[in-house]
């Protein structure tokens, strides 16, 4: 029968156990590697934000200053916005028509995740350096 182009079982005997055309497979595990590792930097970061409560802004910079809750919190801001990335890109592939329309929104999610990142990081160096 796969010598019948009409025929549905031709179609999907050619295509299984192949995986995904693209990048489909690798950005599902990217999303659920990164939504289990945002459960206990969550709590992390919940934990840290806990400690500053009622304290002045200088202690509250001296805290960041200590390496588990800075790490914590910039673990967080980095691997949610990796989350980020990946989860708008699957949006803007899926969604989005037109080839130069795509790669515009795709380049422009990129760049935002990794702003959003950046700033994040130089935030907490800051905090964490006594620089603020």
């Amino acid at each position: 029968m796969q010598g019948y182009p009409d025929d549905p079982r031709a179609a999907a005997g050619g295509v299984r156990f192949l995986g995904s055309a693209r990048d489909g497979t690798g950005d599902a595990w990217t999303m659920r590697v990164t939504s289990l590792a945002l459960i206990p930097l969550a709590f992390g970061l919940v934990w840290t934000l806990a400690s500053m409560w009622g304290r002045t802004y200088e202690s509250a910079r001296a805290l960041m200053g200590e390496p588990l809750p800075a790490l914590a919190v910039g673990l967080f801001c980095v691997v949610s916005a990796l989350h980020m990335k990946v989860g708008m890109d699957s949006i803007v592939v899926d969604y989005v028509h037109g080839p130069r329309l795509r790669e515009a929104a795709l380049v422009a999610n990129r760049l935002f995740c990794g702003l959003v990142a950046a700033a994040c990081a130089w935030a907490i160096f800051k905090l964490a350096t006594g620089r603020a």
